[in-house]
């Protein structure tokens, strides 16, 4: 699918099946394995700080001046896919279900000419809203839009977690 929204504005990409199964697999059973794979408590999920709202990260790169996680091995196919040339951040997000559906905060990640990419990890009823599209969480679904675009982020209320990947970059 493909939205173009009015006066010819940036082009929000939803590919299904974005990596080849066998990829997608191991990706989505390390990371869905919370023994092995390492979550980190956000106590706020945007800088309007409600407490009420918190979820986990895993920064798979954070910056040039921080290392990479052990793990970041796992997205360099991804990476290749999005024809990455220089990568800002790449993080895991896990957000806890909720009784009915949260909206979060509405933000951009970036102000300037970078991509943005967010590759759902399971299947949910929580989605990502950009603009007046929901996005829905369906497992290997890969949602592509320019990262100044503002957007937001939603619980679920039907399994355990919601996960997704979260990257930016340059092409």
């Amino acid at each position: 699918m493909r939205y173009k929204k009015k006066n010819n504005s940036p082009i929000i990409e939803v590919i299904d099946n974005f990596l080849p199964e066998d990829n997608f697999k191991v990706l989505q059973k390390t990371i869905m394995t919370p023994v092995t794979f390492p979550w980190y408590y956000v106590p706020t999920l945007s800088d309007a700080g409600d407490l009420k709202e918190y979820y986990f990260i895993h920064f798979f790169y954070e910056s040039i001046d921080h290392p990479p996680s052990q793990f970041f091995p796992l997205i360099k196919k991804l990476l290749f896919k999005l024809r990455c040339r220089a990568l800002l951040r790449a993080k895991a997000n896990l957000y806890l279900s909720t009784p009915k559906i949260c909206e979060h905060e509405i933000h951009f990640d970036f102000v300037d000419e970078s991509k943005a990419c967010i590759l759902f990890i399971n299947t949910n009823n929580g989605y990502t809203r950009i603009g007046n599209k929901k996005i829905l969480s369906v497992a290997n679904r890969a949602v592509l839009f320019p990262s100044k675009l503002h957007h937001r982020s939603t619980s679920c209320s039907d399994q355990q977690t919601r996960v997704n990947i979260s990257i930016n970059y340059y092409v």
